[in-house]
């Protein structure tokens, strides 16, 4: 789905994405100006991109303006949010003595 939104959007491909919750999937590109470019893009809009018989929820959604965008960092990734519960997790476990 989030491909298909950026392929309708002329946006730059990324080269992964990791869903990070229900609500959010994070894109990873090739270099910092692919990813400057296409959340510059993404800002702009969707609507004037052509409907299709079969397209999918997100490019409903994408049309409409209910996907939001934003600059992301390694701390937003599914990796780097487990790392800090469980560092918390710890540091809240311990007793001291």
């Amino acid at each position: 789905e989030v491909m298909k939104v950026f392929e309708a959007g002329n946006l730059p491909a990324f080269i992964d994405f990791e869903h990070v919750s229900k609500t959010e999937v994070l894109c990873v590109f090739a270099s910092a100006a692919e990813a400057r470019i296409a959340l510059s893009r993404a800002e702009e809009g969707f609507e004037d991109c052509p409907e299709v018989d079969e397209e999918g929820p997100a490019m409903w959604r994408a049309r409409r303006g209910y996907l939001t965008f934003r600059s992301a960092t390694t701390a937003d990734s599914k990796t780097a949010k487990k790392e800090k519960l469980a560092s918390a997790q710890d540091a809240g476990g311990r007793r001291a003595e």
